[in-house]
């Protein structure tokens, strides 16, 4: 729940994420640290592997390539841009400097807001699975139920008219045990993907 941060207004170089790195382990002098990052060339580069692989504290994951979504980190920068820095009143580079500098200190300080920004991360990756995991029961439940109907309308024993209607009554009374395997599977999924990628290590170390 703790947020380390630093300010750049260059672009972000190897050297760059070595010196986070380091602020990162002397904030923590005696704790091993679980760093997660996405695959970014300063991340992967031969000068930065170098470092991390003389630091036997530091174990450093990474994230797919060009998933960015997945990255908590963005949650925290799209929690600043639209909530904290919302409807800022900065003139300059300057001042915006300031603010921003001042908001990530004040989110610092709130281990619960970070917490909080986490917790909606799990819960939107189990979300969108269960969403994923449901639409695919779903067809499935409706191609299965139509074919059934239609093959009783083909040999005479329901109306034609009473096709659609039937699989609607039939689709609404199985909701009831499609939503708790879709919710069932859909948290195994989504916590599952956390885990494989490393999140859930990540914040057990924090």
């Amino acid at each position: 729940g703790h947020l380390l941060f630093r300010l750049l207004e260059k672009r972000i170089a190897s050297q760059e994420i070595i010196d986070f790195l380091t602020q990162m382990l002397r904030h923590h002098p005696r704790r091993h640290l679980v760093v997660v990052m996405d695959q970014a060339p300063p991340h992967t580069s031969q000068k930065t592997q170098a470092f991390i692989e003389q630091q036997p504290r530091l174990h450093v994951f990474h994230l797919p390539k060009y998933s960015p979504d997945w990255n908590p980190d963005e949650k925290v920068w799209n929690h600043l841009k639209h909530q904290e820095l919302k409807s800022h009143q900065a003139k300059t580079k300057d001042e915006l400097k300031h603010l921003t500098r001042r908001k990530l200190q004040s989110m610092a300080k709130r281990p619960h807001l970070m917490r909080g920004i986490f917790f909606r991360h799990v819960l939107r990756n189990i979300a969108q699975a269960t969403a994923g995991v449901g639409l695919v029961l779903l067809v499935v439940l409706v191609i299965y139920q139509l074919a059934f109907v239609l093959g009783r309308a083909a040999d005479g024993q329901l109306p034609g008219s009473l096709v659609l209607q039937l699989v609607a009554l039939t689709l609404r009374g199985n909701l009831s045990i499609i939503l708790p395997f879709a919710v069932l599977l859909g948290t195994i999924l989504g916590l599952g993907r956390l885990y494989h990628d490393s999140e859930m290590a990540a914040a057990y170390a924090c």
